[in-house]
């Protein structure tokens, strides 16, 4: 099936070369896009939609199934490095569900079936073992998803959900559209529901708004007409999924793009920056359309943006971003010292614990010496108490190590490689890792490499390098535009 795609955001240029590459339709492109590849002003509905998370890290794919499948495939297949997450299960599926127990103050754990379990909060008063028919409003990557009585019923132009208000989607601005698709909705939605527009009805007839409006008033009967005997998928929703390009993703997306368009390499990381980001981006690359070398007009750049990383004594925010999505602000650390692209901070711990693997208690005022190279691999913290006795080392792997003014961002690869004082060195969660090879998070590329680099540390260690001389061996940068 040759699935439509609609896409928007800073890898919309890269992404749709690969993805008409596969056999995959754009529709409702913008402009710029439709004349970078030469394409008619097509409008039909999408299947799948595809934008840029809010961190301009990645990108947020939502829609058919098969769609969502096939666009993560291309990405799998030209972005190696690239990390997947499926979110679970689909956005507006339907089940029947049994109540496990009451949680909360008008809240029920129920089971939806095939390992799931979702949160319903209602005003009824549910007894465990009750089934009843719910749809998922809210999806998940880590916790149990979020449930609903008032189903929703998706069609390519609009949804029809219970107890719902008539409204229309803001990606329609025309103001004289708008107020004809919600007299439109007034005048046929079914009483007790209510209608959402969606972008595509911008594009689509009157005759097929209200013959798709028919169509999703007939299910909504069978549905509420269907038994409650069994717990059961009654209906298919919308799949989400994001994936994240780090920056070796981002580097095979410059390329990508310049295939289309002159783009200097770095562009994506660069633009991932935000605004100003986007405008030095911007300016490069119509020097790059006026004949300069591409290579040379790319190192400038970098060499440009050098100097608004963070010098001695400036304060680092880092942000820990783990496999699963889930992103923990570390304690800031003060740069103590910077060569180049390498940098070494102080962080001074401000709360009690246990440092995993060391077998030693965190105190108050224990600090760590971090030290990395951007856009290297490995961050390593070395851990000392407040009078300066060693506390023990953890070789952390990542993806590479991405810098943004004062903030420093990566991906946690699971796998760390720790050094006790006492000299005995282990390598750490390669289950973890594993488990995100079987989930299809990351290739096995990204796997096989990042076992083999832990090996290469721990070998090191044992040899009996200091942190310096792995991160001189270990820590290289890729930042060879």
């Amino acid at each position: 099936m040759k699935y439509r795609f609609k896409i928007r955001g800073i890898y919309a240029t890269a992404l749709t070369r690969v993805l008409i590459k596969e056999g995959m339709q754009p529709t409702q492109m913008s402009n710029v896009l439709r004349e970078r590849f030469a394409l008619d002003d097509e409008r039909r509905p999408y299947d799948v939609i595809i934008i840029d998370k809010r961190d301009l890290q990645g990108a947020r794919i939502q829609g058919v199934k098969g769609a969502v499948d096939q666009v993560l495939k291309c990405i799998r297949r030209y972005f190696e490095d690239s990390i997947i997450r499926r979110y679970r299960p689909q956005l507006y599926a339907i089940y029947v569900g049994r109540v496990l127990k009451d949680i909360s103050n008008h809240g029920y754990l129920v089971d939806i079936g095939n390992g799931l379990k979702g949160v319903l909060t209602t005003n009824r008063r549910l007894s465990e073992g009750e089934k009843i028919l719910v749809g998922v409003a809210r999806v998940s990557l880590n916790d149990e998803c979020e449930l609903t009585e008032n189903i929703t019923i998706v069609g390519r132009y609009a949804r029809l959900i219970k107890r719902g208000r008539n409204s229309v989607s803001n990606h329609i601005k025309d103001s004289e559209k708008r107020f004809e698709l919600m007299t439109l909705a007034y005048s046929i939605c079914p009483r007790g529901w209510g209608i959402r527009w969606r972008s595509s009805a911008e594009h689509a007839s009157i005759e097929e708004l209200m013959e798709e409006v028919n169509q999703l008033k007939e299910e909504a009967e069978k549905i509420e007409e269907d038994d409650l005997e069994e717990v059961k998928l009654v209906r298919e929703g919308e799949a989400i999924a994001e994936v994240e390009f780090p920056f070796t993703a981002k580097l095979q997306a410059d390329e990508s793009r310049n295939e289309v368009i002159p783009t200097i390499r770095g562009h994506h990381y660069i633009k991932a920056w935000g605004t100003e980001g986007a405008f030095i981006v911007d300016y490069a690359e119509f020097l790059l359309k006026k004949g300069l070398d591409r290579d040379e007009l790319s190192s400038l750049t970098w060499e440009f943006l050098s100097q608004f990383k963070p010098s001695k004594g400036d304060v680092v925010r880092i942000i820990h971003v783990r496999l699963r999505g889930r992103s923990t602000n570390l304690t800031p650390g003060k740069v103590i010292e910077r060569n180049g692209c390498t940098f070494v901070l102080r962080r001074i711990m401000k709360s009690k614990g246990e440092y995993d693997g060391l077998g030693e208690e965190k105190l108050l005022g224990d600090y760590a010496e971090t030290m990395f190279t951007e856009l290297g691999p490995l961050i390593i913290h070395r851990y000392y108490r407040a009078d300066g006795t060693p506390i023990g080392e953890y070789y952390n792997l990542n993806t590479p190590v991405e810098l943004y003014r004062s903030t420093v961002r990566y991906i946690d690869l699971e796998v760390d490689v720790i050094r006790r004082k006492d000299g005995v060195v282990t390598i750490e969660d390669v289950e973890k890792l594993r488990e995100a090879l079987n989930e299809g998070m990351i290739s096995r590329e990204v796997y096989e490499n990042t076992l083999k680099l832990s090996e290469e540390i721990r070998d090191l260690l044992l040899k009996g390098y200091n942190a310096e001389d792995v991160l001189e061996k270990i820590g290289c940068t890729g930042n060879d535009y």
